[in-house]
């Protein structure tokens, strides 16, 4: 087997939520490893998925301090924060939504 260059260590579950074990490790290319925590910080694949959809709902607006707090809130399991992040984003001024 070859040596790849520029290549992770990502774990499945992160170190910081219990994740210590050698059978949670996969390789990712380094740009990739850094864009996903950068989208998605420790969080697991199943709290991604819940993220996204939330996240990816059309007519939705959402700033960096909002899609923060979604996180946190999503790693939470935090049911009514989460409703009132989406009802929050629902207020947003649609002139807003855009970059000028």
């Amino acid at each position: 087997m070859r040596k790849l260059k520029f290549v992770n260590r990502h774990h499945l579950r992160p170190t910081s939520r219990g994740g210590g074990d050698r059978n949670n490790i996969v390789y990712l290319d380094s740009k990739f490893h850094a864009a996903y925590h950068f989208l998605f910080g420790n969080m697991l694949k199943e709290e991604i998925l819940l993220y996204l959809e939330i996240v990816m709902t059309p007519g939705m607006t959402w700033n960096h301090k909002l899609l923060y707090e979604l996180q946190e809130a999503v790693k939470r399991r935090d049911m009514n924060r989460i409703q009132t992040l989406v009802e929050e984003t629902e207020l947003c001024d649609p002139e807003d939504r855009y970059v000028r």
